[in-house]
Order: structure tokens, then sequence, then C-alpha cells
């Protein structure tokens, strides 16, 4: 806005005279206004020299009036505030004598306030576009850790919940429930839950709660337990519970709002035995019900839910390549392609075309890093055209909003199978990785992106509402429980 728009808009406001004004003053401004002459068709010189004096009268009052208003009485003179040109919407004139005289006793008291105070006062979101420094591609600290969170944890479950704050259960920590808001960058404590359900499974539903099913308590006890949370309270309240106890099966939220949950392991005497049968919980009701067997057992399998509604189970289980859909309109599973690669403790995602993306390899013996892509419309699996970057398994892929794929920490050296308890597994790493790589399903490669802060395994990794991956806790020994990546 020019300097000559705001001595304009400034007159129009004050018309009846600048604030302070004598009375006789302000009303001749007015009688001048409303009695500005019209042209007439007259011979008379006279006369129109008296109509030219009277309109130079009017537009020097007028030109007075803006002239005090710069002077520092009406805001825009060296000792109030500077006028906002940014695109803020302008002050209207007043159109009523109510608001006229409102406009000059607040002006009395003081520069009236700009627009801008105005719009700096209404609520902001609750998340907006990330306004840190860290340049793309990089990681930086989630900020800092409350005390009560305790030592890092692996094994975590992070859920991202509707208002855009991230839920964490779970560990190998006696630790409770706690929340991330990445509006404030704090953590804090919720719940706590009924039971611990490290290696199960958190489903947020279609109404928003999440739904905490199997894994194992604080002392290694595994569970067919579950329970609800409800962020709108903060508080846990116990379900249904499963037919069979589950450790590190997968779930997958279904069309009808049911959860599918899949596979894991369970005891049998001293050992752990894979899982073949399935279970679907049904949130109105608040009860688990069999879902049929799978065609083959696994545990620590992936279970995404395809764009149709059904669902692509994958891997699982030493030796397993093979993978099946759930179709929900049938409540059957049939067999679908077979995977190249044996994948036990792989990470899958499903990109925006619709396929999925499974990376990673089996975690028992030495594997190459490679990664695979399902296609649903022809059932079948196929090599990405790059291989990735380096092999890991237990680590995250987490989807970018623009269809990329990250791909972080995990473990790099392969367990050797022997006699290494299954109950233990991802909590023996032989090295963790602090490595982090781009998928681009534009050009089916990988690349190198930066790298986290410490190295970590058994983690989790979520996007937030903003765009920024949040990656928290992991196999550490010491560094940051969290950080942020951004894109």
């Amino acid at each position: 806005m020019s300097g000559h728009d705001v001595e304009r808009e400034r007159a129009e406001h004050f018309r009846d005279g600048p604030p302070g004004a004598s009375a006789e003053l302000r009303r001749g401004v007015t009688a001048a206004r409303m009695e500005r002459p019209v042209p007439l068709r007259s011979r008379s010189g006279r006369f129109r020299t008296a109509c030219s004096l009277l309109s130079l009268a009017v537009t020097i009052v007028l030109a007075a009036s803006a002239l005090f208003l710069l002077s520092g009485r009406g805001g825009l003179g060296t000792g109030g505030p500077s006028p906002d040109t940014s695109g803020s919407p302008s002050a209207s004139p007043t159109s009523s004598a109510g608001e006229s005289a409102s406009a000059e006793a607040s002006t009395s008291e003081g520069p009236t306030p700009s627009a801008s105070a105005s719009l700096e006062a209404r609520p902001t979101p609750t998340l907006k576009a990330p306004t840190s420094d860290t340049p793309s591609g990089h990681f930086s600290s989630a900020g800092p850790t409350p005390e009560f969170m305790g030592l890092p944890t692996s094994l975590t479950i992070a859920t991202l919940l509707v208002d855009g704050r991230v839920l964490f259960t779970g560990g190998n920590t006696a630790v409770g429930a706690t929340l991330y808001d990445p509006a404030t960058g704090k953590f804090s404590a919720t719940g706590p839950a009924t039971n611990h359900h490290s290696r199960g499974t958190a489903t947020r539903l279609a109404d928003g709660r999440v739904l905490l099913a199997g894994g194992a308590d604080t002392t290694g006890n595994e569970t067919a337990t579950a329970e609800i949370y409800d962020p709108s309270t903060g508080k846990f309240s116990p379900t249904g519970s499963m037919a069979v106890v589950r450790v590190d099966p997968a779930a997958a939220l279904l069309p009808n709002g049911e959860v599918l949950i899949v596979g894991g392991t369970t005891p049998s005497g001293a050992n752990m035995v894979d899982v073949r049968s399935a279970e679907l919980y049904d949130p109105s009701t608040g009860r688990f019900k069999p879902a049929g067997q799978m065609t083959a057992t696994r545990a620590v399998p992936t279970a995404v839910a395809l764009a149709d509604g059904r669902v692509l189970i994958a891997g699982g289980g030493y030796g397993v390549n093979s993978a099946e859909i759930y179709d929900p309109k049938t409540g059957l599973f049939n067999a679908t392609g077979q995977m190249a690669t044996i994948r036990e403790t792989a990470a899958a995602v499903l990109l925006l075309d619709g396929r999925v993306l499974i990376t990673g390899t089996d975690g028992w013996a030495a594997g190459k890093p490679s990664a695979e892509l399902y296609d649903p419309n022809t059932g079948a699996f196929s090599p990405t055209t790059g291989p990735m970057v380096v092999d890991r398994f237990s680590h995250t892929a987490t989807l970018l909003y623009d269809g990329r794929v990250l791909i972080a920490g995990g473990y790099s050296n392969p367990f050797a199978r022997g006699s290494v308890n299954r109950k233990v597994l991802a909590m023996t790493a032989e090295r963790n990785q602090a490595t982090a790589e781009v998928y681009d399903p534009g050009t089916g490669k990988f690349t190198a992106t930066g790298s986290m802060s410490v190295p970590r395994a058994a983690h989790t990794a979520t996007r937030l509402l903003d765009g920024r991956v949040l990656i928290a806790d992991g196999n550490l020994s010491a560094g940051p429980r969290a950080e942020l990546y951004q894109p």
C-alpha cells in the first residue's frame, strides 16, 4: 500500500476531523463535505472562482487531517507502530455515528491496534509445516526426553493418533504409555495400560481409538489379552482377549472396521512355535472371533491392507518366502506369488500406485541388500530396479508424502541360527545401523540419505501430519530417544 493510499484511508476513517480538534472544526469539515458544490452552468467568473476556492479549502482541511494523523496520533508517526502492509485486510471507513465515536475513543487512549495484531491473536493450527532449519534429507533432535521415560527401549510400538500426536506403548522396559506432541516437541505420560504388550500389535481403529493386542509383559510372559486406548480420555480399558497367545503377530485394519490379526509365535512347552491361525476383532462387540487358517505358519510376518480392501501377508518364519491374500469378502486366505528371498523381519509399505514394497532379509542367514515389489493386479513379486544400499533387517520403512519411502536403521549382521532362543530375537543384535536410504518408485532405485544421530534397530518410525518422520527408541546404549527426519 502506498503512502498516498494510507493517507486517504486514514482521512476517510476520521471523516469528522482529527481527534482532539475543536467541535467547530469537525462541524466545518462535515458541513463542507455535505455542501460540496456541484458545477453549475453559469457564465459568472466570480461564481466559478468561489466554487474553486471552496473546493480548495475542503482539500486543505482534509490534507491537514491526514498530516495530523501522520504526526503520531494516528499510530503512523515515529512514536507509534508501523502500518501493516503485508496484505492484511484494511480497516473499513466508519458507517455510523456509534462506530465513529468508538474509533475516536480508542484513538484518544493510544494508537489503534494494527490488523496484524488481530491476526496474531487467532489460534494457529495444532500442526503446521516444519519451520526448523534442518536441511532436507537430514535428522535432528525431536526434543528432550523427560526422566519418567527412563532408559532407551527397543520393541516399542508407535501409533499416529487422529489429532497428530503419537502414542508409544510396549517396549522391553517397564515404562508406561507415552505421548509425543509434534506441536510442542514434548513427551508426556498417559494411561497407564493394563498390560505391557511388548512385541504385540497396536492398530488405530476407525473411530480414533487404538487396539493393543498380544505380545508380552515386562517379565517376558506372553499374553492373549487386549485393551483399548481412548485418546479423548487418555485412559486404557480392557476388551476381549484373543483365543491364541501371540507374540510378534501382524495386524491390519479392514474396510468394515474390524482388525485382522495373523501369525506370530506362541508358547509350546519350553519353546515358541510359529502360528498359522488368524483372528478378527470387532470393535462394535469388543470381542475376537476366529478368522480361519493361513496357508503357512508365519512368525513376524508383514501384513499390508491393499487399496481394494484385501490384505497381503508375506514372509515370516525361518525359510518362508511365500505370501498370501486375505479377502474380507470371502473370509478366506489364498496363496499368491512367491518372493525371491526369505524375509522374516522385513518391512512392507503400500505405495501410492497400489503396489507393495518389501525390504530387508530374514535376519537368520547371510542376505543380500535386495527388495521386491508386489503387484496386486498380477499377484506377482518382482525385484526393484536397483538393490538396497545396505542389507538390513528389523528396520523401518515409512511412506513419505511425495511417494518415496524412507528406510532407516536396523541390524546389519545376521544371527547364527543354532540354538538362539526365538524369544530374544531382535534384542541381541551384533550391529545396529545409523544409516538411512530412500526408495524412489519413479526410478525404482535406492539412494543414501542423511544418517541418524545414533544407530537404531527394532525402533519405530511414524510419519507426522506435517510430513516429517519421527524416529524413536530402538536397541540403544546411548543417544537421544527420538529424532526427526526432514524429507
